[in-house]
């Protein structure tokens, strides 16, 4: 250069990692000049002027606002089982909230933006259940959450938690377990015993001979017979050889005309043949009927 020139000397300065600080930085850089000569030869600064070089460079982060949300898991002192191991997940805002924690753990704080934040717990292992909700702000990943259920929300499946700007929001998320079921009861052996079917002594039925049916012969009534009614014999009246009277005397005797008598002992006996007569009718007749009764019950 010439003697009475100057010299321009530019110098490159190092980029600041800008993503390290929510802050604008200054970088300062000694600016140093020299001839290629067997020694350095420093070249000093004129009046007003300054060796050193700065650079002020502007952050770029645009979460330097923000606040952190970290969720624990706490088990309901009175589940009927013990702190397992079982594993939960869970997501804020969508994505997930880190990995999978057990009872007692705590998540990673989450930087999210100040205002309100959705948190859901997802999957829990081991059968247990979810009971509920329970937000501090302002807190700390090393605060106690309260084993007391009535200090949760209950009913919902997630959670709104505020956060503030640079402050942490703690979640508690609570859960249950039922108790298991009873096992069930042995069923008693029972041997096996082959069924051997009851012997029955059977009569045989004898098959009845069908029988024709026999006619039933229709009784014929005979006419009841007249009893024979045999005439009455009349008295044979033999004829008088002799008159009854009184005798005359002597060889060539005449007889005496019996006497006629009153006609009262005529009359008499034509009367009794009469009733005689009328008796054996009524006699006949009555054997006739006793007769044909007999034949009626015989038939």
């Amino acid at each position: 250069a010439p003697a009475n020139g100057s010299l321009v000397i530019t110098v490159t300065m190092t980029a600041y990692a800008n993503s390290q600080s929510c802050s604008d930085q200054t970088v300062s850089n000694t600016v140093t000049a020299s001839f290629g000569a067997a020694a350095p030869i420093a070249i000093g600064v004129t009046s007003g002027a300054s060796n050193v070089a700065t650079n002020t460079f502007s952050t770029n982060r645009t979460d330097c606002n923000n606040g952190t949300i970290a969720v624990k898991k706490v088990r309901d002192p009175g589940a009927s089982s013990p702190a397992d191991g079982s594993l939960f997940s869970g997501n804020i805002d969508g994505p997930t909230w880190g990995s999978p924690i057990t009872f007692g753990g705590v998540t990673t704080p989450l930087s999210v933006a100040p205002g309100n934040h959705n948190v859901a717990e997802t999957a829990a292992g081991g059968g247990w259940i979810l009971v509920g909700y329970r937000v501090i702000t302002n807190s700390s990943t090393t605060a106690v959450c309260s084993t007391d259920r009535r200090d949760y929300t209950t009913g919902a499946a997630s959670v709104t938690a505020a956060v503030a700007t640079g402050q942490l929001t703690l979640v508690c998320v609570m859960n249950t377990k039922a108790a298991p079921p009873p096992p069930p009861t042995p069923t008693p052996f029972t041997p096996f015993i082959p069924f051997v079917p009851p012997l029955v002594l059977t009569t045989p039925t004898p098959t009845a001979t069908p029988v024709p049916p026999t006619a039933t012969p229709t009784a014929t009534v005979k006419p009841t017979e007249k009893p024979e009614v045999k005439p009455t014999e009349k008295p044979t009246v033999k004829p008088i050889d002799n008159v009854l009277g009184e005798k005359t005397p002597g060889a060539l005797s005449t007889p005496i005309a019996p006497s006629a008598g009153s006609g009262i002992a005529g009359a008499a006996g034509s009367i009794n043949g009469f009733f005689a007569l009328i008796g054996i009718a009524i006699l006949g007749a009555g054997m006739a009927l006793m007769a044909a009764g007999r034949r009626k019950d015989r038939d």
